[in-house]
C-alpha cells in the first residue's frame, strides 16, 4: 500500500515535511493540478489537504479519486466546520463541512478529520477556550494514521488560555454574549470582528462559536 498525499503546496505540509520522519512516511506529494496525471492504484492510501474556495472544485477532486478507490481516503476538514448547525454564513467552515460531507457520501473508506486550531507554542493559542492540536501531535497522527476501524478523527482537544488582560477578558464577555443574542446570524457582528482582528485578539467569529459549541458538547 502506497501513502499519497494531496495539498503538497499546503502550509500545513510545508511545516509536516519538514519532519524528515513525516515526510519518509509518504510515497508522493501532490498537488491538485498534479492528480489527472498521476498514476493512482485502487489500494492507495490517499491524505487529502488541498482545499478550494469554490464548492466545485472541491466536489471535482473527490471525484477524481472516485467511488470506486478501495483504500482509504484521509479528508481533512476543521473543527470549526461545527457552526454549520447553526449558520452558513461563514464561508470557510461552511466549504469545508460541505465538502467533508461530500466526501464522505461519494468515497467508498473516507476518514474524515476535523481538525483543530494548529500551534507551536501554547501562546500562538487564541485566549479562551479554543480546540487545538500542537504540531507535534499532529505530526505523529501523519506518522501513525487513524486507527483502523474509524471514519472520523477528532484532531484537537479543548484547551484553556487566560487573556492578555482585564479589557481583553470584558471584551471576550461581551463578544460572545452579542453572539449568543444573535442566534442564527452571527455574521450580525462582522463590524466588531475587524475592530477585535485589529487589537490582535483571535477569538472572534467562527472562532469563538466553534469552540463554544465545543466546549458544550465534549
Amino acid at each position: 500500500m502506497r501513502r499519497i498525499l494531496i495539498g503538497r503546496n499546503s502550509r500545513l505540509w510545508q511545516q509536516l515535511a519538514a519532519d524528515q520522519a513525516v515526510a519518509a512516511r509518504f510515497d508522493a506529494a501532490l498537488s491538485h493540478s498534479d492528480m489527472a496525471s498521476y498514476g493512482f492504484q485502487p489500494d492507495d492510501e490517499i491524505w487529502v489537504l488541498s482545499y478550494s474556495r469554490d464548492e466545485q472544485e472541491n466536489q471535482a477532486l473527490i471525484d477524481l479519486i472516485g467511488p470506486d478507490h478501495i483504500g482509504r481516503v484521509i479528508y481533512f476538514s476543521t473543527a470549526t466546520a461545527n457552526v454549520t448547525a447553526i449558520t452558513n454564513c461563514y464561508q470557510y467552515p461552511r466549504v469545508k463541512a460541505r465538502a467533508a460531507a461530500y466526501a464522505a457520501a461519494q468515497l467508498r473508506s473516507a476518514v474524515i478529520v476535523h481538525l483543530g486550531y494548529v500551534y507551536a507554542q501554547l501562546s500562538d493559542v487564541p485566549s479562551g477556550t479554543t480546540a487545538a492540536v500542537s504540531q507535534r501531535e499532529l505530526a505523529q497522527f501523519f506518522r501513525d494514521g487513524p486507527a483502523a476501524d474509524t471514519d472520523a478523527v477528532r484532531l484537537f482537544e479543548m484547551i484553556e488560555r487566560p487573556h492578555g488582560s482585564g479589557v481583553e477578558k470584558a471584551a471576550h464577555a461581551i463578544y460572545d454574549a452579542l453572539q449568543r443574542l444573535c442566534g442564527g446570524f452571527p455574521c450580525l457582528l462582522r463590524p466588531l470582528d475587524v475592530a477585535i482582528r485589529a487589537a490582535g485578539w483571535k477569538w472572534y467569529g467562527y472562532i469563538n462559536l466553534s469552540n463554544r459549541l465545543w466546549s458544550s458538547t465534549t
